[in-house]
């Protein structure tokens, strides 16, 4: 696997009212020239680009660019404006849904100019994946921006994300609308470290996946900031969008959803944030194809599971096929 790691200037765009690049890895097979596909990977609220290439000490296992890259796909793992190690947002209501959007499609413009240079005039059919708010905020650039040829939606729902209750059903919390301020009207409540580990794992995660992200939702913020985007969990990022805490409002990106008109891969684990995926078709009316796979003993975070093989088999085949 190739890699290049890019920093990717959109000050001019002024989407923020300060500076802003947005950090981009680049991973490509070990052949010369693009790859035939390219998919641009957008991580969840709280994680960072690195949640696409997970790396243990000698363990490449949990890597999905390593996984796409030996099978002829490129992976684009982007961080979101003001997350990861892209440029820091002095005010983070800066980073409404519209506007991390809006940069990531800058991103995409920016990313195959640097690539043109590789292998000029190619135009690799590019595919859009996003897990949990990344997933969220791929619709939205879809819509706005018609960037891909088809999305891949990891763990998100553009009807109603919500967080199963361990006694059936999903957990009643009323959250903040899209456009309001969450400072002013926050969630009903948060999680509880039950409800957390419910949602995002099976048994079979390893414990150091499981620890390094539940720390960071104990009480000390301090400690939380200083531990994601650290070595003991460089996937993950310090900061994350204010707009995320409205993103569990029912129909938060409908018609935004409504317009997609490309292919869609919908992904859960067997426990997950996905209400009823059964219905989520509803939620794109035109797209020329649908299609939803559940696997079985995964949970909200797909690329710890034990069974995360079994999705990015699935992804690959389903990628080959179009």
């Amino acid at each position: 696997m190739r890699t290049l790691q890019l920093r990717l200037d959109i000050t001019e765009a002024q989407l923020t009212s300060s500076e802003a690049t947005m950090a981009v890895s680049v991973h490509l097979p070990d052949a010369d020239g693009l790859p035939g596909t390219i998919v641009f990977g957008y991580p969840g609220g709280g994680f960072a680009r690195g949640y696409y290439d997970i790396r243990l000490p000698g363990d490449t296992s949990y890597s999905l660019a390593e996984y796409l890259t030996s099978r002829g796909v490129g992976v684009v793992a982007c961080d979101h404006l003001g997350v990861g190690e892209s440029s820091p947002i002095p005010d983070r209501h800066e980073q409404s849904i519209e506007a991390l959007a809006d940069a990531n499609a800058l991103t995409v413009d920016l990313v195959l100019r640097e690539l043109d240079a590789l292998n000029p005039g190619a135009r690799p059919r590019l595919v859009g994946m996003g897990h949990s708010m990344g997933g969220c905020l791929l619709v939205v650039q879809q819509a706005r921006h018609r960037s891909f040829d088809a999305l891949v939606v990891l763990g998100w729902s553009s009807r109603h994300t919500a967080y199963p209750d361990a006694r059936g059903g999903i957990l009643d919390i009323r959250w903040p609308s899209r456009g309001q301020d969450p400072r002013r009207n926050p969630p009903e409540r948060r999680f509880t470290r039950e409800e957390k580990i419910f949602t995002y794992y099976q048994d079979d995660v390893p414990r150091d996946f499981v620890e390094a992200d539940l720390a960071t939702t104990d009480s000390d913020p301090a400690a939380a900031t200083a531990l994601r985007g650290s070595a003991r969990m460089p996937w993950g990022s310090p900061t994350r969008p204010e707009c995320a805490a409205t993103l569990c409002s029912p129909g938060v990106i409908a018609s935004e959803a409504a317009q997609i008109a490309v292919p869609v891969l919908l992904a859960t684990g067997e426990r997950d944030v996905v209400a009823r995926p059964d219905l989520e078709p509803l939620a794109y009316p035109r797209v020329p194809e649908y299609s939803w796979v559940s696997i079985p003993r995964m949970s909200h975070m797909h690329n710890f599971a034990g069974s995360r093989l079994l999705l990015w088999e699935h992804l690959q085949g389903w990628l080959a096929a179009r």
